[in-house]
């Protein structure tokens, strides 16, 4: 134990050492649309999203017939909306119920002429869209849920993977990234998917031969040793990411 103990503290002066010679400040932000009141949230539990989609019905088919919300970490959960990839009008629907305070059984085709939506390719395991005009419609949530009025575009993920991710713990650990402000905005979560802050333009999916590029390269390896060195997995997730363990291996 205690020889474990020497070789933590080992590890941390030389993190903070390095800290010292590197400061964050140093290394270029992350786009990021997340409120400045969100990085003061407590981050979930997973376990809260279970125990919603329990109290909501005994079973899936239940669930999957009610559109009945809850407030997660200060952003909505609709677990009974399912998004079909193929079909605009629910892609944009799930936007509408998750960025204002419209409830799903309102939902109106004016609503929905407001926004457009564009496939955005690159996306291994999840289905990806952009959905332009949020600023537009009525009755946006407020500061407090992460949304704001100049918020214009968002990206609706729809999971892919169904089985091999746990996406409670996945899109627990999200919130906290979006908390600490590492990563884009996080607005709320649907029944197959949840939905970002939008990186803004220009953007585009690097390809194979962008990775070649010493310039692009070089700031993957800034922006993922910012995100080593300042974010700290918050107390309620620590049970679900051993830090002194790689995870992939045991997922796969």
């Amino acid at each position: 134990k205690n020889e474990k103990n020497k070789k933590w503290k080992k590890r941390d002066a030389a993190t903070n050492h390095s800290r010292r010679r590197h400061p964050s400040s140093a290394l270029p932000p992350i786009p990021s649309t997340t409120a400045a009141t969100s990085q003061h949230r407590t981050a979930m539990s997973p376990k809260d999203y279970i125990k919603f989609r329990q109290e909501s019905g005994a079973s899936p088919q239940q669930i999957s017939s009610s559109k009945t919300s809850t407030t997660i970490d200060g952003r909505p959960y609709v677990p009974g909306l399912f998004v079909d990839a193929a079909n605009d009008e629910t892609i944009k629907d799930a936007v509408i119920s998750i960025m204002t305070t419209t409830s799903s059984d309102q939902l109106d085709a004016s609503s929905s002429a407001l926004l457009s939506t564009k496939e955005i390719k690159g996306g291994n395991t999840n289905l990806l869209f952009q959905v332009s005009g949020v600023a537009k419609l009525p009755n946006l949530n407020s500061v407090e849920n992460g949304t704001s009025d100049d918020v214009d575009a968002v990206l609706v993920r729809i999971f892919g993977a169904e089985g091999m991710i746990d996406r409670d713990i996945e899109n627990a650990t999200y919130a906290a990234l979006s908390n600490a402000n590492q990563s884009p905005a996080y607005y709320g979560r649907f029944g197959n998917g949840r939905i970002e802050g939008w990186y803004g333009q220009p953007m585009r999916t690097l390809e194979v031969e962008d990775l070649r590029n010493p310039t692009i390269s070089n700031e993957i390896a800034k922006a993922m040793g910012r995100f080593h060195s300042q974010f700290s997995i918050p107390d309620e997730l620590e049970v679900y990411h051993d830090p002194s363990k790689p995870s992939m291996w045991k997922q796969l």
